[in-house]
Order: structure tokens, then sequence, then C-alpha cells
């Protein structure tokens, strides 16, 4: 019973919808007894055998009931197989083949070699027909460590494509794409990183070219594509990575996993970020945060970039209701809220709520010990703005100062930028209340803009925490200072 409590448990609304039109479809006896028994553990009537024993027949469990209980769980894997889909018909084989070969590895090893056999030429059959070049190459690889001598045409009849042994680098080129540039776990700090990591993916990206040249497959060009799309991203080529992005999204749905669907899909939101193209970003990232059966959130991180395409496109009644949504759940858990207080505090100012955003910034000062992806400088820096703002002047002195002795100390992506900011923000701090004296900051909002065609680095970055672009507020008050001639006396 506990088994068939867990997989029921388990099942989606859609899945049950589905198992239920599934047996009132077939009116027997039989089936309806089945039902009858899935309705009583699906409303959590019965929690043991004997209680849905005697519910049923009225008497104690016996081999009827054992006979009923098999028969439902197999009825819902049937059910539950029959509307898989080809992406995820492709992962579970993958899976699959994996096992085999882990089960070949295990009774290898303990010198029971004929089953090991076996159980791996299901496994190279299974990677064969579902052409899983990845697995291909795993299979070809366990033959020359575990059966010296063997070859592949042995094992299931296929010719041996010697080829096919220089492409170890595939399995690197999974790993590798799983790890470090798609891995939602840590999606930001592999972003961070990806600069750094340029080098190495460039050459993955000459290892697949060569692969694709001598064996060319539809996994091969995934993955060839996918980082030659991240290496033109890092170089600011957006348009070329676009294009590149877009390719994986039209390849055959059957030659990719679910997640390397959704991989590739992101991949395109961030392009259509760095471009500037808000609406088609947030389409992207909408599509991708909720599952269509469930309607759950997948991935928060996701969700702070499809804030990020509400607050560029000046949508804020909408980034107000997703920060809303997110704080509501993160009740009670600090270390998960602090960013959406943080994000809170951007739409109370641009609202024109400036009182708000400064009593919101002081609640997300967890923000300070984040330093994923520059999260706390875009943090002080957002805190500098209000308080300039708010013509809090002594305070954002103390502010300016700490900041500029921090920028010192870093040395990440974005950290020029930031000190070209702070420069500029100093010397607002330092001039204010002086009367007719200005500064303008020509030079610095032509760097600071925003650019979506090159890799400028001192360009505005729209998936960093720079919410409130300094080139843009900047520009704003240079026509301010023009507005009024001179700066305001505060005292």
């Amino acid at each position: 019973m506990e088994r068939l409590k867990e997989v029921i448990g388990a099942l989606g609304r859609a899945d049950i919808i589905k198992i239920r039109t599934y047996y009132k479809n077939r009116n027997d006896s039989q089936h309806s007894k089945r039902l009858e028994l899935f309705e009583l553990v699906h409303r959590g009537k019965v929690c043991t055998d004997l209680d849905a024993a005697q519910m049923l027949y009225g008497g104690k469990p016996n081999s009827a009931f054992s006979h009923l209980k098999s028969r439902l769980l197999d009825d819902i894997m049937d059910v539950m197989l029959a509307n898989i889909s080809d992406g995820d018909m492709v992962e579970a084989s993958r899976t699959a083949c994996r096992k085999k070969m882990l089960l070949s590895e295990i009774l290898v090893r303990k010198g029971i070699k004929t089953e090991g056999w076996r159980n791996l030429k299901t496994a190279a059959q299974l990677a064969w027909k579902n052409h899983l070049s990845t697995e291909q190459v795993m299979v070809l690889e366990f033959i020359s460590e575990f059966f010296p001598g063997e070859t592949l045409e042995q094992l299931i009849g296929e010719k041996d494509p010697h080829d096919l042994r220089q492409m170890a680098h595939l399995l690197v080129a999974r790993q590798y794409l799983k790890t470090f540039v798609f891995n939602r776990a840590a999606l930001y700090e592999n972003l961070a990183m990806l600069s750094e990591r340029k080098e190495v993916i460039r050459d993955l990206v000459n290892d697949l070219s060569g692969a694709m040249s001598s064996r060319p497959t539809a996994e091969i060009r995934y993955y060839l594509l996918s980082f030659s799309s991240c290496i033109l991203r890092v170089e600011g080529e957006y348009q070329k990575a676009l294009q590149q992005a877009i390719e994986v999204d039209n390849m055959d749905p059957e030659s990719l996993s679910h997640s390397g669907r959704q991989n590739g899909s992101f991949n395109i939101a961030l392009c259509y970020l760095y471009t500037g193209q808000w609406a088609e970003a947030s389409a992207r990232l909408q599509s991708l945060i909720y599952d269509e059966m469930k309607g759950e959130p997948v991935t928060e991180v996701w969700s702070e970039l499809l804030f990020r395409t509400y607050l560029y496109a000046r949508q804020y009644e909408e980034a107000e209701a997703l920060t809303e949504k997110y704080l509501l759940n993160a009740v009670g858990q600090t270390e998960k809220g602090y960013r959406w207080m943080f994000y809170r505090s951007v739409i109370h100012y641009r609202k024109g709520h400036l009182q708000a955003a400064l009593l919101g910034i002081q609640k997300a000062t967890c923000m300070l010990d984040d330093r994923v992806y520059g999260a706390d400088l875009g943090y002080r820096y957002t805190e500098l703005i209000l308080l300039i703002e708010s013509r809090k002047w002594d305070l954002a002195q103390i502010r300016i100062d700490a900041f500029q002795q921090l920028l010192k100390r870093r040395d990440e992506p974005g950290t020029q930028r930031y000190r070209l900011i702070a420069r500029a923000l100093a010397s607002i701090v330092r001039t204010a209340g002086i009367p007719d004296h200005r500064e303008p900051h020509g030079r610095q909002i032509t760097l600071l803009t925003f650019d979506g065609k090159s890799g400028n680095s001192l360009a505005w970055d729209p998936i960093a925490f720079e919410l409130i672009p300094a080139g843009e507020w900047l520009e704003g008050h240079e026509h301010s200072l023009n507005r009024n001639k001179r700066l305001p006396v505060f005292g």
C-alpha cells in the first residue's frame, strides 16, 4: 500500500484526470474496481491494505486484492507512458542506458562478466536506437576498458565507428554545459564566470567543430551552437549569438531532451535581454517559468530576469505583482527574500515613492553579503541614488567613500563601470549645495549608456543588479541642472 500511496500522491492534476478518463472508457467490473481503489487512495480514505480490502471486498487482504493493486500500478504507468513527449522519451532512454551501463560495471567488477556483457548490450541498443551520441561514446569506452579485444559489432552487430572513439570530448561538452553554463542552481554564478571560462569554451567549440565535420549529429550540433552562442554573447556579438540560439531552438524536438530545449530557450531569452528586446525576452522567460501542466514556478533566477524585463519595459504593475508573490512565499525566510525586498524598493523608486524605496532598501541589507554577479555593488549603488534623490548628503558622502574603498579591492566584471559611476556620484555629492556649481557628466553618460551592439566593457549589463541604469540617471540629473541653472542650496 505504501508504494501505491507514494505513486498516487506524486501525480499531478492532469495525470489524475487522464487516469480517471482511462478507467471511464473501460466500463467493466475489473476496471471499475481499480478505479474505486484509486479514488480511495487518492482521497486518503484508506491507509493500509487491511482498510482497503475491508472496503472493497469486506474481508482481509487476499490474492485478489494483491492482484488488484498490481494491476492498478501497471495501469498508472501505462497512462503516464502513453502521454510522454518525444523529448522526455529520449531523456528516459538516456537514463535507462546509463543505468544499464552502471549495472554492467558493478557486475563486471564482481567477476560476473557474462551478465555484465548482457546488460552492456541492452545499454548499447538503447544508445544506437535513440542516436545518443554521448552514450555511444561511453559504451565504446566501456568496451575498451572492461572487454578488451571485443567489438561493438560482436555486441550489437553495429560497425565500430573509429571516428566516434575520438569524440570523448563530447562527454566533457555535455557535462560542462550542464554544470558551468546552464546550471540553474548556480545560474548567476556561471554567468559571472563565463568571461573567465571563455578559452575553455573556445577549445570545446574547436573540438566540436572537428567532430561535426567528421560525423555530424544533432547532438553535436546542439552543443556546438550552444557554446558558440555563449562565446559570441561574452564578446558582445549579441545579434549573432541570438541567430545561433534561434538555430538551436529550431532543431528537431526529437533530437533534444526537455532540459536541452529549456537551455536553448533560455539562451534566446538572454540574447533578447542583451539586445533590449524586453517583450520578446519576457515571453521566453514566462514560457520557461510556468510548466504547462502544473503552472508552478520552476526556478527563481528565471523569475529574477523576468522582473528585469518588466522593469525595463516600464511595466511596473507586473513587476510589483511578481515581487509581492515571491516576498509572500519567502515570509520567515530572510535568506530567500532579501533580493526581492531590494527589487521592491527599486519599483517604489520608479513609481515615485522615494520614502518607501528608502525604507525598503534598509530591509534588504543582506544584499551586502551577496557578491554573486556584483549583487552587493548594485545594492550600494542603488542606495546612493536614493540618498542623493532624498538629499541626504552627509550619509551619501559616508556611503560613497565606503563604496569607492570597496571598489579598490574588487576586480570582477563590471567593477570598472562601478568605479566610473562612483566618481560621477562623488562629484554630485561633493558639490551639493554650492550655488551655481555643477560638473557636467557628458563623458560618463556616453560611456555608461546601454550598448546592445558591441562588447564595450563599460556598457550597462541588463541582467546585472544595476537596476537603475547609471547613464539614464545621470542624463536625467544633467537635464535637471540645465533646467534649474544651478544646484539648489540645501541646508
